[in-house]
């Protein structure tokens, strides 16, 4: 009996080591997405589509009714979802936005957008799929309207920090408004940003090249024309050279040189320099 506690035990530790590895490791890939996330400050036609954060639950609750009501009617847009949004709910707002307005049509597969999908026999796996779909509406709503929004994958799923995940209607809204393009957020998915504000922020001014030194010439002249400072200049080059001393070349005596193969070439030299070395001291 002992032998089986301590096993189910050290099971049961072992399980908890691996759900903490996980967590930690998809803590290190949010941290990671965010610091890669492309700096935007504008939407496609140039207009500021940041999301601020409400100063209150109440305030971000009656801001999301009051940017969704033009757009959806189901599900309904009450209170007591909004002040604490279930994931499911959360999908079917979202699912609605997307088939309501054509926002990011392309982005999601037709079964991603299907609201059967996430109804299968399987809660486990149901529950998997609507955090993915989360994930990705959060990350390309934040390309949509050039912010990164602070909602967390973990809080949205356990329904805390309702305060921002509203956030994420109110971006949608926005996103919706400014007519924000499937292809203005696949370029900026792969870092081409169309935006105004982005190629303003270009320096368009030509970089400095090197300048290109070239020899003076007798006929040259000077930057300001004067052609006595070039003369002068190519009078020192040519002291300059003068007095630096000569290298000394090696004598040859060519008759010393026979004809011989291309592969006895170096000897023949070596042994008619030293010819003409011996008769130079003689």
């Amino acid at each position: 009996t002992k032998a089986k506690e301590m096993q189910a035990r050290k099971e049961a530790e072992r399980k908890a080591a691996e759900v903490k590895a996980r967590a930690e490791a998809e803590a290190k890939r949010e941290q990671a997405h965010t610091a890669e996330m492309p700096s935007y400050e504008a939407g496609d036609q140039g207009e500021d589509l940041r999301v601020p954060e409400p100063e209150s639950l109440e305030a971000a609750v009656e801001t999301t009714k009051k940017l969704l009501l033009p757009f959806i009617k189901k599900p309904p847009l009450a209170d007591k979802y909004l002040m604490r949004p279930p994931a499911k709910y959360i999908l079917d707002v979202c699912i609605s936005m997307t088939n309501a307005t054509g926002l990011m049509q392309g982005l999601f597969t037709p079964e991603e957008l299907d609201p059967k999908t996430y109804k299968g026999a399987d809660k486990k796996q149901n529950k998997k799929l609507i955090a993915i779909f989360i994930k990705k509406m959060i990350k390309f709503t934040s390309l949509a309207i050039g912010q990164q929004l602070p909602i967390k994958i973990p809080d949205v799923m356990r329904g805390v920090e309702a305060q921002k995940t509203n956030m994420l209607f109110h971006a949608l809204a926005k996103a919706v408004k400014a007519n924000v393009s499937t292809s203005a957020i696949e370029r900026k998915l792969s870092g081409r940003d169309p935006s105004p504000a982005s190629r303003s922020r270009r320096d368009p001014s030509p970089k400095p090249t090197a300048p290109i030194e070239r020899k003076l010439s007798s006929g040259d002249t000077d930057e300001g024309g004067n052609k006595e400072n070039a003369e002068d200049k190519l009078k020192a080059m040519a002291l300059k050279a003068a007095a630096e001393p000569a290298v000394a070349m090696p004598k040859l005596n060519i008759g010393n040189i026979t004809s011989k193969p291309s592969e006895e070439g170096p000897a023949a030299y070596h042994a008619a320099a030293k010819a003409t070395q011996e008769e130079e001291e003689k």
